[in-house]
């Protein structure tokens, strides 16, 4: 009956996408370009402690938000020593997709106001069955905008209450990176200051409801969001960007990376960028802080972008929330032909878990070289990297408890609860997190 619901809401919003409809524009235009040597993503530096913790939150719905919102949990309960700080404002940054972004953003807005309101307000709330009544209202049906219009409409009146992306800074000092997929040109492209200068726009006054829309839109089932690409801030790629394309020449990943983000720069052909599910380019959340730090030149080049020469941590933690399943497929257990939703399903998680393990063995091999690049003789900076992970729960009916809760935007109570629950015992029970841990 699950199969039959779902192709049903499928064939209803593929019948929808038949009748014409038009994105609507509403990121507003610089009035002059940015530095030409501005650079993507530039980290906070904290406390005196000299640790710099990233947080990576994945796609994966409500379930991906409620692993998110463990971590963000965990990270406060545990207090540092010696101080009345906990390890929680010790993150510098937040890079999300997707369902987790629906964390981040909340948490960029709200700061640790999120562990009043975020279980009952956003957590345990049906938002899929909201989004679509309103898609099958008679007003909507009768409009000509796009499906994703109702769930921003949506989103900005029950979570984020019109603010801006401007108004992160009131809630917390982390740099939340929420990304999406410009779906005609294949970048990654994040709602920060620095991306949106390549569209010659300004990202601070950007509704967050439509940044977390955009970083959840699953083509088919969502329109995309769309936004202008300006052209008053000149049509030739920013002078960062040139230098990185030179130095990283002989580098295939970031190669491909740079000429996605030079095509911004083509304004005639590229008048309108269509954003779609941040996880279509980037499932974990870490090909951001990937990408940023190698077109900045590498860990070192990055901090002193940032000003932050003198304040150079001796650890870097990174912890990854993978909220990725492996449900148990039926057409395993029959000769019968599987059904157009099952084959999407499973052909989907395929691509997503291999392009996941790569994107993780990256990662872990570049921290290390970004920590190595970092040390000095006397002086070491140590690299943590944690993953949290579903499928390294042990027992077999809890594995399988938690592979069956789907990837969509609701969650009972009961869910809520299990999810942050058990992503809490994954984090502690993590032995690179226990060595973090025992080295503070």
């Amino acid at each position: 009956m699950k199969i039959l619901r779902t192709v049903s809401v499928i064939v209803f919003l593929v019948i929808m996408q038949g009748c014409a409809s038009y994105g609507v524009v509403s990121n507003q235009e610089k009035e002059s370009a940015e530095k030409p040597d501005n650079l993507p993503i530039e980290p906070k530096n904290n406390t005196e402690n000299n640790i710099t913790i990233a947080l990576a939150f994945s796609g994966g719905g409500s379930r991906a938000a409620a692993m998110s919102y463990a971590i963000l949990e965990a990270l406060d309960k545990h207090k540092l020593p010696g101080t009345s700080g906990s390890l929680l404002d010790e993150v510098d940054t937040i890079s999300s997709v997707s369902g987790g972004s629906i964390t981040a953003a909340y948490y960029g807005l709200y700061g640790k106001k999120i562990f009043q309101n975020f279980r009952r307000d956003v957590l345990e709330v049906n938002h899929e069955k909201s989004i679509l009544d309103r898609v099958k209202s008679l007003t909507h049906l009768s409009s000509n905008q796009g499906r994703s219009e109702k769930a921003v409409e949506y989103f900005d009146e029950s979570i984020f209450h019109g603010q801006k992306i401007g108004q992160y800074q009131t809630g917390s000092d982390v740099r939340i990176v929420i990304s999406a997929s410009d779906l005609g040109g294949g970048a990654r492209l994040s709602f920060t200051p620095e991306y949106f200068s390549l569209l010659c726009s300004d990202v601070a006054n950007f509704s967050v409801a439509r940044a977390v829309v955009a970083s959840t839109a699953v083509p088919l089932i969502f329109s995309p969001i769309v936004i202008q690409n300006f052209d008053s801030c000149g049509k030739r790629p920013p002078k960062w960007l040139k230098r990185a394309k030179h130095r990283l020449r002989n580098d295939p990943e970031m190669s491909l990376v740079i000429e996605k983000l030079e095509s911004f720069s083509h304004k005639a052909d590229r008048k309108y960028i269509h954003l779609v599910d941040g996880g279509i380019t980037d499932n974990l959340g870490l090909r951001a802080l990937y990408e940023t730090t190698e077109l900045a030149g590498g860990a070192k080049a990055l901090m002193q972008k940032a000003h932050h020469e003198q304040k150079r941590p001796n650890k870097i933690l990174v912890i990854v929330v993978d909220a990725s399943t492996t449900p148990r497929r039926m057409m395993d257990q029959s000769l019968e032909e599987p059904s157009i939703a099952e084959s999407i399903s499973a052909i989907t998680d395929i691509q997503l878990h291999r392009y996941n393990a790569a994107t993780l063995k990256l990662f872990e091999s570049k921290l290390i070289e970004w920590s190595q690049e970092l040390s000095e003789p006397d002086d070491p900076v140590e690299s943590y990297m944690v993953k949290v992970q579903l499928h390294n729960i042990r027992n077999s009916s809890e594995l399988e408890y938690f592979n069956s809760i789907p990837t969509s935007l609701n969650l009972s109570p009961e869910q809520s609860d299990k999810l942050i629950n058990i992503t809490e015992q994954l984090l502690k029970q993590n032995r690179i997190y226990q060595r973090f841990i025992n080295s503070l």
